[in-house]
């Protein structure tokens, strides 16, 4: 993998698998890194009853 296929975002705050909100400040970082794969695309919403 190279360089050019991945990046990192940054968020205040994360959401769990469970549902559960984490706040950054509460583990005394200012921001959550994530690495994002370019290869791979974003992954679509399925709304399910509209």
């Amino acid at each position: 993998m190279h360089a050019d296929d991945e990046r990192y975002i940054y968020r205040a705050s994360i959401r769990l698998r469970n549902g559960k909100r984490i706040i950054a400040s509460q583990y005394g970082r200012r921001a959550f890194r994530i690495k994002i794969r370019r290869d791979v695309p974003p992954k679509q919403l399925e709304l399910s009853g509209i």
